[in-house]
């Protein structure tokens, strides 16, 4: 895999992460969301009216055009195990920007998935 390609995986991966992000920060204060004809208007409506679910909404789509020319590029299987860096990403930015703990074992799960990723990197 070449720089290029790394670099839009990462890319890929990066903005999908932020994107959980957005969603997280566009849904504070919503309430639990229901699964129902009004729970569904009510979140229509909240998204094309809250700027980081719009953002959000905007960071999934601009990751999947990355994956699909990564996916033009690399074998599945060793492009989607690196997908597993997005948990790692998350976890960072749920801490320094939603504030939540992390534990040892999510630590240590972490430390699994680089471990797995720079496996998979060198095949």
């Amino acid at each position: 895999m070449n720089v290029k390609v790394w670099l839009l995986l990462i890319g890929s991966v990066a903005l999908s992460s932020l994107a959980q992000l957005l969603l997280k920060l566009g849904l504070r204060g919503a309430g639990r969301l229901e699964l129902s004809p009004a729970g569904l208007a009510a979140l229509a409506l909240r998204v094309v009216t809250n700027g980081y679910l719009l953002a959000g909404l905007a960071g999934f789509v601009a990751s999947a055009v990355f994956w699909l020319i990564v996916l033009s590029r690399v074998e599945l299987s060793l492009a989607y195990p690196l997908v597993g860096l997005g948990y790692v990403f998350v976890l960072f930015l749920s801490h320094f920007v939603l504030g939540e703990s992390i534990s040892a074992w999510r630590l240590g799960g972490v430390a699994a998935i680089i471990a797995g990723v720079i496996l998979i990197g060198r095949s």
